[in-house]
C-alpha cells in the first residue's frame, strides 16, 4: 500500500443502489480502494512470503475492525455485500489462512488499460495548454511526457521506503507484520500534519512504547496517535519555557541596569542609554 499520490472514483459508485442512502458502505469500498496495493509487492506472512498483485491487499475482519470503527459483525456484513454485488473478491493465499480481498474494478477505475487510460488522459488534459504536459529541450528537438500524477515519483517512493523503515526498526518485535495497517503512512501523515515532528515525536514515542507491548501485539501506526500527540505537546511547551527563559536571560539584566541607572541619574539630568550600562554597572554609564 502507498499514502502517496491518489486514487480515481468512478461516478457509477455514486448511482448504484448499494450504496443509496448507505455512506457506510460507500466509504467502506473507498476505504479498500485507497489501500489495496497500487502495484505488487511481496509480503510477509507468518514466517512467509506472499505475492499481493496490484489492486489486493491483506486484510482481516479485525483490522478492518479497527480501521473502519464497527464491530466485526458489521465488516463481516459489509464484506458480503460488497461481494455479492461484484465490487470485491475475497479469497484465501494458498496454504496460508490469509484473507486477500481484492478490488473487482480497480484496473478500471484507475484508469491503467490502454482504452481507459486513453479516455481519462483526455479528459484531463482537454482544457489544459500544451505546455503544461511537454517539456521542451534546449535544441527543440525533443520533446518528453510529463509524468502521471496519479502514479508516485521515485523520490516518493524512496521517502516512504526511509520513513517506514525507521518506524519498523523502532517498532521492533511488537510490530505485526502481516498487517496491512503497517503498510501505509497515512495516520503518520495525519500525525504530523497535527504539528507532531517525525524524528523527534513519532519514532522516539513509537521505540518507547512498542518496547513496552508484547510482541506482534500493534497492527497499524494509528495505535500511536495519542501518545505521539502527547509527546508533542510536551516538546512544544519544552521548547516555549527555553524560549522565554533565554528572553529573559538576556533582556531581564540589561533593563534593570538601564533602569536602575536613569532612576539615580536622574537628579543630574542624565538618563543613560541601555548599550551604557555593561557588566560594570554604574561605572561605565557615568564615565
Amino acid at each position: 500500500m502507498q499514502d502517496q499520490g491518489f486514487f480515481v472514483v468512478h461516478r457509477k459508485s455514486f448511482n448504484h443502489p448499494l450504496f443509496d442512502g448507505d455512506l457506510f458502505a460507500w466509504s467502506a469500498y473507498q476505504w479498500l480502494q485507497g489501500n489495496v496495493n497500487w502495484r505488487p509487492r511481496e509480503v510477509m506472512h507468518k514466517g512467509d512470503l506472499l505475492h499481493i498483485d496490484r489492486g489486493q491487499m491483506l486484510a482481516s475482519q479485525a483490522f478492518l475492525s479497527e480501521q473502519w470503527g464497527v464491530g466485526a459483525q458489521r465488516v463481516k456484513t459489509m464484506l458480503k455485500k460488497l461481494e455479492k454485488h461484484n465490487f470485491i473478491k475475497i479469497s484465501q493465499a494458498s496454504n496460508h489462512g490469509a484473507n486477500v480481498i481484492t478490488v473487482c474494478d480497480y484496473e478500471d477505475n484507475q484508469c491503467q488499460n490502454d482504452e481507459v487510460s486513453q479516455a481519462c488522459n483526455q479528459a484531463l488534459t482537454k482544457h489544459q495548454p500544451a505546455t503544461n504536459h511537454t517539456l521542451k529541450k534546449d535544441n527543440n528537438l525533443n520533446k518528453e511526457l510529463l509524468p502521471s500524477a496519479s502514479e508516485p515519483t521515485d523520490q516518493d517512493q524512496a521517502d516512504f521506503e526511509t520513513r517506514i523503515g525507521l518506524l519498523r526498526k523502532a517498532g521492533g518485535k511488537a510490530l505485526n507484520r502481516t498487517s496491512g495497517g503497517l503498510e501505509t503512512l497515512a495516520e503518520i501523515d495525519t500525525m504530523i500534519a497535527s504539528g507532531a515532528d517525525f524524528q523527534l515525536d513519532v519514532v522516539p514515542t513509537v521505540r518507547r512504547i512498542s518496547g513496552k507491548r508484547r510482541t506482534g501485539s500493534i497492527r497499524s501506526w494509528g495505535y500511536f496517535a495519542e501518545m505521539v500527540a502527547d509527546a508533542r505537546d510536551k516538546r512544544l511547551r519544552t521548547e516555549t519555557k527555553m524560549r522565554t527563559s533565554t528572553k529573559t536571560q538576556v533582556s531581564g539584566p540589561m533593563f534593570a541596569k538601564w533602569r536602575s541607572a536613569r532612576i539615580c541619574l536622574l537628579g543630574n539630568f542624565i538618563t543613560p542609554s541601555p548599550l551604557h550600562v555593561g557588566q560594570s554597572g554604574l561605572h561605565t554609564a557615568l564615565t
